[in-house]
């Protein structure tokens, strides 16, 4: 038994690649983390930006390690790269159209923005951005 958890133990797999789909998620999200210590200055000098990209990491299920990794596998292909960048643009631009409605009265709060992406690295498909809870983090 001792053996079989040694043995386990010492079969790390290392990082994980993030998924392009999920990757273009985080960049998002990393994104809108930026945005809000933009506005709350005086938590600049406590943030520090690893461990406060951290927690946008561990919603998704990953590690810093696993960013890293993810980034050099995609940076080696350009035009992948390029479409996981234009997807994280697009959740962004969706988000804003939705608050944007909002602040106007014109959503339910609990409503999803949806948009159609062109060229998503997982295919043709929508994107649904839920409605923000509160502190993104």
């Amino acid at each position: 038994m001792i053996l079989v958890l040694l043995a386990a133990l010492g079969c790390s797999q290392g990082p994980k690649l993030i998924p392009a789909k999920t990757f273009a998620k985080i960049y998002a999200d990393m994104f809108m983390a930026d945005a809000w210590l933009e506005s709350h200055k005086e938590a600049r000098p406590v943030a520090d930006t690893t461990l406060f990209y951290e927690t946008v990491f561990n919603k998704y299920g990953y590690t810093t390690e696993d960013y890293y990794h993810s980034v050099s596998k995609y940076l080696t292909d350009p035009e992948e790269y390029s479409k996981i960048l234009k997807q994280a643009s697009a959740i962004l631009d969706a988000t804003s159209e939705k608050l944007r409605r909002e602040q106007e009265g014109a959503a339910p709060k609990d409503a999803e923005a949806e948009i159609e992406l062109e060229d998503l690295p997982s295919g043709r498909g929508k994107a649904r951005t839920p409605r923000p809870e509160g502190n993104i983090f």
